[in-house]
This record gives structure tokens, sequence and C-alpha cells, in this order.
């Protein structure tokens, strides 16, 4: 009887165990994916946004900050990081 359960079931099992594992991972993978594109999406708008009123007021740059921090995080690429650096680099108020 332990011959057949270690002969069948066990591997049955260790199986559905190793699918379960994959698609777990195949979920959250998905989840960062998801998330760095609305993180990405976020930065655009800002970015538009600070550049249509030509200046980028202090509590947005803290949101672009944590923004571009989590994005590089999930492994976000350089195009971010780009708009971030040009949104930092104007005033913090309306005509200074």
């Amino acid at each position: 009887m332990l011959e057949l359960l270690l002969r069948w079931a066990l591997p049955c099992v260790c199986g559905a165990l190793a699918a379960f594992g994959g698609r777990l991972c195949a979920y959250q993978r998905t989840l960062g994916r998801g998330l760095q594109a609305l993180l990405r999406d976020r930065i655009i708008q800002i970015y538009g946004q600070t550049m249509q009123n030509g200046f980028c007021p202090i509590g947005e740059r803290g949101n672009l900050e944590a923004l571009r921090e989590q994005y590089r995080a999930l492994g976000g690429n350089g195009q971010a990081e780009d708009l971030v650096r040009r949104c930092l680099q104007l005033p913090t108020e309306k005509g200074r």
C-alpha cells in the first residue's frame, strides 16, 4: 500500500503543486506588469500637466519621486526617468 502511494499519489501531488506554483508566479508577474503600466501612465500624466503649466509644485515633485522609485523597482526603463528629470528641472511655482 505504501509503495502504491509513493509510486502514484506522491508524484500527482507534486505535479499539482508545481502547476499551482507556476500559475501563481505568472499571476504575480502579470500584477507587477500591470502596476508598472499604471505607474508609467501616472508619470506621463504628471509630466504632461507640469509641462503645460510650466512649473512643478513641491507636492507633485514628491509624488514623482515616489512613483519613479516604485517604477524602477518593478524594472521600469529610462523613459519615465527622463520625464521625471524634466519635471524636476521646472520651477516650483508659476512665474519663477
